[in-house]
């Protein structure tokens, strides 16, 4: 054996120039290391993209559940009459109650545009504050709630909720109600999500031109 191996280092290094097997094994075990440390790190990105490509379509799918959820015929009905400022805020003082907060619908402007009345189911129709909490400012509060723990991007909330977020959080009724509602026990941060996600829209300073406003279906 070690004829060989002289013969070898004699051929390959040359007298005064023996091979080092014990150099050339550490180098094949550095070479193997750094392959597989590359295979690795490269395992590990496409791992990354697979799982970053499918937290997107989890996102996607929990942002249209969300509209699904909020697109609703009485969501629809009742954000029409604030659309266009056809909602009046009231508040009643029942005996032994306490304040009672309503909305009806406002008879006066509804006379002046008659259209609009074929597209009411019930003209006469009165809202609870808990119908409003329920049909509109609930799910848009849990709207803001998800953007704000990060199970909802910004830019979905913003493509398919901002129109809505933006007038219903700038109609004079719903803000008088509002008002009305942070003088009630606990009500003062019961829309935190509704206001966070507000300023932020309003931060971005987006202009709200036509292109931007989405069909008003009724």
């Amino acid at each position: 054996m070690n004829n060989y191996t002289s013969i070898l280092n004699t051929y390959i290094c040359g007298k005064h120039y023996p091979f080092d097997f014990n150099a050339l094994w550490t180098f094949c075990l550095a070479l193997i290391t750094i392959l597989l440390v590359c295979v690795t790190i490269m395992l590990w990105l496409v791992s990354k993209r697979q799982l970053g490509g499918i937290n997107e379509t989890n996102k996607a799918d929990f942002a249209f559940r969300c509209m699904t959820n909020f697109f609703t015929l009485p969501a629809r009905q009742l954000f029409m009459l604030i659309d266009y400022d056809l909602l009046l805020f009231k508040k009643d003082t029942l005996q032994d109650i306490g304040d009672f907060a309503y909305f009806e619908i406002d008879q006066t402007k509804l006379k002046s545009n008659p259209i609009l009345s074929s597209f009411i189911e019930n003209p006469e129709k009165k809202y609870s504050a808990h119908d409003m909490d329920d049909i509109l400012l609930g799910p848009l509060n849990d709207i803001g709630t998800f953007n704000k723990k990060g199970l909802m991007d910004m830019e979905i909330a913003e493509d398919f909720f901002r129109y809505y977020i933006v007038r219903i959080c700038e109609n004079p009724q719903i803000k008088a109600y509002r008002k009305w509602h942070k003088t009630q026990p606990e009500g003062e941060n019961t829309y935190s999500g509704l206001d966070a996600i507000y300023k932020k829209l309003r931060n971005k300073d987006k202009p709200e031109d036509s292109e931007d406003k989405p069909f008003r279906a009724v």
